[in-house]
């Protein structure tokens, strides 16, 4: 993971491009086939792997190519996160750590309103929300 990340700031365009395509494909693995939560939602709560996982999700949400999928990606876990409570916090985190940059913080705003809207419960959007704002229980 540390090495995939890496590539997130190499001079060379197609490395972070690969690195952003990669994000948007790890995202989407679940921890089994009976547990639908996602894969690296475990390696943002474990700790270890949590700086490489951020630049990853940071990468691919700035990149024009991947964006689409990556907010795509992260929809799924948010509604993934409406119905596991303990992954409301990891995916609150995330939202809390990606909105130190100001353009995804807007973005991230306006699509947590969105999807509050169209498939979350308000009170997960209201949560991430908390998050976002830095008026959460961290």
């Amino acid at each position: 993971m540390t090495d995939l990340s890496s590539w997130t700031k190499a001079a060379d365009g197609q490395l972070s491009r690969t690195a952003a395509d990669a994000l948007v494909v790890l995202a989407r693995a679940r921890v089994s086939a009976a547990d639908e939560r996602p894969l690296l939602s475990t390696m943002l709560a474990d700790g270890e792997h949590r700086i490489p996982v951020l630049d990853l999700w940071r990468n691919a949400l700035a990149d024009r190519m991947t964006r689409g999928p990556a907010w795509k990606a992260l929809f799924r876990w948010v509604t993934i996160a409406d119905h596991y409570p303990e992954l409301a916090g990891v995916v609150g985190r995330l939202a809390a750590d990606l909105g130190e940059d100001p353009e995804i913080r807007r973005a991230l705003r306006f699509h947590l309103n969105w999807w509050g809207t169209r498939g979350i419960s308000r009170q997960t959007m209201l949560t991430l929300l908390a998050h976002l704002d830095g008026r959460d229980s961290r």
